[in-house]
């Protein structure tokens, strides 16, 4: 799955912070911005602020 997404030039998480993400969906995600990291485009948006992000992962 993760490299479909990485088949776009630009990716965007919409309303990031929508519900909790427990720990498999928070590994996915640090893998795919891994991947992508100096290669191609994320944009996320989030209903919260960077700063309270610890509450929408479980680890």
């Amino acid at each position: 799955m993760l490299s479909k997404l990485d088949n776009y030039d630009c990716l965007i998480l919409d309303d990031f912070g929508y519900t909790k993400k427990d720990e498999t969906e928070g590994d996915l995600l640090f893998e795919l911005i891994c991947e992508r990291y100096e290669r191609r485009s994320l944009l996320i948006t989030c209903n919260q602020p960077f700063q309270e992000w610890d509450q929408i992962f479980s680890n």
